[in-house]
C-alpha cells in the first residue's frame, strides 16, 4: 500500500488505528466542552506531538482532529 515513510509490517495498522481513535476521542471531548474547531485542532496536534515526539508526520494530526470534530455529534 502506498504511504509516506519507511515500509513496515502489519503492526503499523494497529498503531495507526490507535492513533486515529485517540485523535477522535480527544476531538470529541473538546467539542463537548464547546471549544471551537481550530482551537481543538491545535490542542490535539500539540498533545499528540508531545506524546509521540518521534512521529514524522505530526502535521496531519490537526487535519484528522478537524475531521473528527466535524463528524462528532
Amino acid at each position: 500500500m502506498p504511504a509516506h515513510g519507511e515500509v513496515g509490517n502489519g503492526a503499523l495498522i494497529g498503531v495507526n488505528r490507535d492513533a486515529m481513535l485517540a485523535i477522535q476521542a480527544r476531538a470529541r471531548e473538546f467539542k463537548a466542552q464547546g471549544r471551537p474547531v481550530e482551537e481543538v485542532a491545535k490542542a490535539v496536534q500539540q498533545e499528540m506531538q508531545a506524546a509521540h515526539p518521534g512521529w514524522a508526520r505530526v502535521n496531519g494530526v490537526a487535519f484528522a482532529a478537524r475531521a473528527a470534530y466535524n463528524e462528532a455529534p
